[in-house]
């Protein structure tokens, strides 16, 4: 009902044919008349009743999520095209998190969202999203506060792609010496299935990854068992690091990484990656803004051949340089001759 009141485009009076005001101020939510008549004609309402419940924080009505429940079914019928987009506003709403739960109890996320694992894979992302949700609803200082290290603008713009992450992408860190874009990877066939354009899917990984990286920073072990954090060392180390601190994504991978820790490895976790983020944002400010670089024909100069080695060549020249190796164009030749002796 309060999705049926409607304002007259020519004398502005509002219309309220159903007594949704009435259920608004009741804080209750309700059908249009018999519910499961309603939630056969269109399954999506079934997803709208979870997103207005959510966002507009109403009580269902009795009978009707047994409704909801009992036509499950009539969700077969809708396309992926319109649960990506009633997906998508659930997302950038408000307790998202809320919403997808009333989704998960009632059958209706296994019937038409791709699978987010089993049941403790589930109650995990849904804190993680709730997690994500606190950090969006603070007040405006709050959230420019807590963004201090983890970016420098707000990231409540990313919600659908962090949703996404959050709903998709991996939970646990990459083991030691893995290679973050594997995991990451995995988002993919859940994004074609919600119909995903190629640069949401782009999007979206990309900021897994990053998410990832950042995590696994923070769990890396200490010498002698300490839990304090630290950087690698070495020009190359420092420049892949500083290259992961400016990408564009950065912002929303590093409010995802810390919602991850904080949920499921524990406030000392939390701090860890915290430190991390502080740690890369000193380096970047020491490093120079625009790397040294140089072109596949210097390369071939000092007898670089073509191939893969090139290749992995100038864009080891390009860390190197953010990390300190050299500070122009000859010291950057002097220090590419030093690697193919």
């Amino acid at each position: 009902t309060c999705n049926a009141i409607y304002l007259d485009p020519l004398t502005g009076e509002l219309r309220d044919p159903v007594g949704g005001l009435a259920d608004l101020r009741a804080g209750v939510l309700r059908a249009v008349g018999d519910p499961g008549g309603r939630f056969r004609e269109d399954g999506l309402r079934i997803l709208r009743m979870a997103r207005f419940h959510a966002a507009l924080e109403l009580e269902p009505a009795p009978g009707l999520l047994a409704a909801a429940e009992a036509e499950r079914a009539s969700l077969a019928g809708v396309s992926a095209e319109r649960v990506r987009e009633e997906l998508q506003k659930m997302l950038r709403g408000a307790r998202a998190h809320r919403a997808l739960q009333v989704l998960v109890n009632g059958g209706h996320a296994a019937a038409v969202l791709p699978s987010m694992g089993r049941d403790a894979a589930v109650a995990s992302r849904l804190r993680v999203l709730a997690a994500l949700g606190a950090l969006w609803d603070q007040e405006p200082r709050a959230v420019v506060d807590s963004n201090k290290v983890a970016g420098d603008e707000p990231t409540a713009s990313w919600r659908w792609e962090l949703g996404l992450s959050a709903l998709f992408g991996p939970l646990e860190r990459v083991i030691e010496g893995a290679e973050p874009a594997e995991p990451a990877a995995a988002l993919v066939p859940s994004l074609e299935a919600l119909r995903c354009s190629r640069e949401e899917r782009r999007v979206v990984t990309e900021l897994s990854i990053g998410c990832e990286a950042l995590r696994s920073l923070a769990a890396t072990p200490r010498p002698g068992g300490r839990s304090d954090v630290a950087l690698p060392v070495g020009a190359e180390a420092r420049g892949g690091l500083i290259q992961l601190w400016r990408r564009p994504t950065r912002p929303a991978s590093a409010q995802l990484a810390q919602a991850l820790e904080a949920t499921l490895s524990g406030e000392a976790a939390g701090r860890r990656l915290e430190s991390i983020l502080g740690l890369l944002s000193e380096l970047d400010s020491e490093a120079p803004l625009v790397p040294v670089t140089l072109s596949a024909g210097d390369l071939q100069d000092l007898g670089v051949p073509r191939g893969p080695l090139l290749g992995t060549l100038l864009g080891r020249v390009q860390r190197a340089s953010l990390g300190g190796a050299f500070e122009d164009r000859p010291g950057a030749l002097a220090w590419v001759e030093g690697q193919v002796r």
